[in-house]
């Protein structure tokens, strides 16, 4: 017998504004952080920083979603440029 899916467990794709608005928040996140870490620690290794992103990364993309709502309120869009995709 198959069990019937709840629809609140199936889960729509992102739409690509979601996906670049996800991508934005990761962007400014990780600038705020990289500032930060060099700071405190311009010695680190490659491998360090990875580490210690990806121990930072929820927090920061936090950081990143909370200043495109900000700048939103303000009235504020950010529009990625055709020039920039990778081919």
């Amino acid at each position: 017998m198959a069990e019937k899916k709840d629809a609140a467990a199936v889960k729509t794709p992102a739409t690509p504004e979601q996906k670049l608005r996800r991508k934005a928040s990761r962007v400014i996140g990780y600038t705020v952080w990289m500032d930060g870490y060099r700071a405190a620690n311009p010695k680190a290794t490659k491998d360090e920083r990875k580490a210690a992103w990806q121990a930072a990364r929820k927090a920061q993309t936090q950081v990143g979603r909370k200043t495109l709502k900000a700048l939103g309120k303000q009235g504020m869009t950010l529009v990625k440029s055709p020039d920039t995709a990778k081919s």
